[in-house]
């Protein structure tokens, strides 16, 4: 809980490879965390870094997304992911369409 400044500060860094070494840690934190706090504070991060204009970012996020179903399950992520993701469908950006598939790949 006390880490989570320091992660939300990270998370916005101007160095793409500092968002990405947050992003690769996100299922270990969101494991010690539960579901419940993840849900609270890290899940709209982690949506967000989708739409980053870095593509080894958006490539990430997809990994962190499929680590954090593998360890919170498939329903939750039905419930809490998949809505927010099929917004991406809608985005004017092909780049960012091709990221939702690539999530649900």
């Amino acid at each position: 809980e006390s880490l989570l400044p320091a992660i939300m500060e990270l998370a916005d860094d101007k160095q793409w490879r500092v968002r990405l070494a947050i992003i690769e840690h996100i299922p270990l934190i969101a494991q010690q965390l539960g579901v419940g706090y993840f849900d609270e504070k890290l899940l709209t991060l982690c949506i967000s870094w989708l739409g980053d204009q870095v593509y080894s970012i958006r490539e990430a996020a997809t990994g962190t997304i499929k680590s954090l179903t593998e360890i919170f399950g498939v329903e939750w992520a039905r419930e809490h992911i998949l809505p927010r993701l099929l917004k991406y469908q809608e985005n004017r950006s092909y780049l960012r369409r091709m990221t939702l598939f690539f999530a649900f790949t």
